[in-house]
């Protein structure tokens, strides 16, 4: 437990807003391969249970993350505050959506799909740990990506 107290912090130092530019978020970004259109399943629209993610790494402007899941509160676009790429499986990325950050690790696997292996907030809350979600203790499903936008 004194572990967790002393990292947390030290992950929410390592992501302070405003320590990276735009410029290299969006290359750590497209280092890792995180610029297009991902979901669950692509044949599928997005939904509640197929949520698109889209990031984007405009030549001006902050790179951004857009959640397309048609649920009221969750779905639309952010700025994207921070970027590393830990190695070539691993992404940390924070962003602030209504007053929160949120910091998450990814995961990329052999077949170049990702998910989410942690994410905690700055509200306190951790929402993922260990590939899992916290509230319910269900597997955060992975990500493929899609050759274009959903319509």
């Amino acid at each position: 437990m004194v572990a967790l107290r002393i990292a947390l912090p030290a992950l929410f130092l390592a992501f302070a807003p405003g320590t990276a530019t735009a410029a290299s978020v969006g290359d750590e970004l497209l280092k890792f391969g995180l610029i297009g259109t991902w979901a669950h399943d692509c044949s599928r629209d997005a939904a509640g249970d197929n949520p698109y993610v889209i990031y984007a790494a405009p030549r001006s402007g902050s790179p951004t993350r857009t959640l397309q899941m048609e649920t009221k509160g969750l779905d639309g676009l952010v700025p994207i505050d921070s970027a590393r790429v830990v190695n070539d499986r691993r992404l940390e990325i924070a962003w602030t959506q209504k007053g929160v950050t949120f910091r998450m690790v990814f995961a990329k696997d052999d077949d170049g799909r990702y998910r989410s292996v942690e994410s905690v907030g700055s509200d306190g809350r951790t929402y993922i740990r260990g590939g899992r979600f916290v509230n319910d203790d269900t597997e955060v499903k992975w990500f493929s990506k899609c050759q274009s936008p959903p319509s």
